[in-house]
């Protein structure tokens, strides 16, 4: 059943300088996803659904988002996978939310994901590697878990190929 909702996303570049927000420009983040539920094929795109876009159903958060961590930067991710593995999310074709990408590499002003993104990676592989130890969640979530974990070795092995081209 649909217990969330998720809209169209427009990414911002922007700096920060000073006590102010500079935007460079404003683009389609996640528009190519269509009316209707969440396709399972979206997470292996991460984060191609922010949590700024999101809308859930208190009832149907409130057990699961107790197995994530909150605090992590890496939170959102693996606990849209688990979500989704028990819930259908519909997109609503709108861009209503925004997506903000700082152009700052320091770390005052920076965006953490970027900056940190080895840690992020780490956070995100411990979460995901939770869940599919967990005999509680479901073998659909083992299943797009698994997948993901072959489509990210796929990418990295296509990376180290062309690399020694």
């Amino acid at each position: 059943s649909v217990n969330a909702i998720a809209c169209h996303t427009n990414k911002v570049a922007e700096i920060a300088e000073n006590n102010r927000i500079i935007i460079n420009s404003t683009q389609p983040w996640n528009h190519y996803l269509n009316a209707g539920p969440v396709s399972f094929d979206v997470i292996y795109y991460r984060n191609s659904i922010p949590l700024s876009s999101c809308l859930f159903d208190k009832n149907s958060v409130i057990d699961m988002i107790e197995s994530h961590k909150l605090s992590s930067p890496a939170f959102f991710w693996p606990f849209f996978i688990h979500y989704l593995a028990e819930n259908d999310v519909w997109i609503l074709p709108e861009a209503l939310a925004f997506y903000h990408f700082r152009e700052n590499d320091d770390f005052e002003f920076g965006n953490y994901t970027v900056i940190n993104n080895e840690l992020f990676d780490i956070e995100c592989k411990i979460a995901e590697n939770k869940m599919m130890r967990s005999i509680d969640d479901s073998s659909l979530l083992n299943v797009l878990l698994s997948n993901i974990a072959n489509n990210s070795l796929f990418h990295k092995i296509s990376y180290i190929e062309n690399k020694i081209k």
